[in-house]
């Protein structure tokens, strides 16, 4: 497998965890949010290489990805093939 179909298959694993927890939070397709997603360098990279992938796929006004162990209010933590990846959102 090349780097790039490891990208997409990372930014497709997002966008799925991200709609599904978006449906959760009573959101509808037409709801726009603003996206946050936090884990490691190497991680933040590879989803950086489908950066306007995730943001169409989840209907994103915004997209910061970010390193660190910050914690915000309302993190969602996921594990998107092995590795963390923590996500927030707001409906803007």
């Amino acid at each position: 497998m090349n780097d790039e179909l490891e990208a997409e298959g990372y930014a497709r694993e997002l966008s799925r965890a991200i709609q599904s927890e978006r449906k959760k939070a009573g959101l509808i397709k037409k709801n726009r949010i603003n996206l946050e997603v936090i884990s490691d360098e190497k991680t933040i990279k590879i989803l950086k290489m489908n950066e306007k992938f995730i943001k169409e796929r989840v209907n994103a006004k915004n997209v910061l990805l970010t390193t660190g162990e910050e914690r915000f209010k309302n993190l969602i933590e996921l594990k998107i093939k092995e590795k963390r990846v923590g996500v927030t959102f707001k409906r803007v």
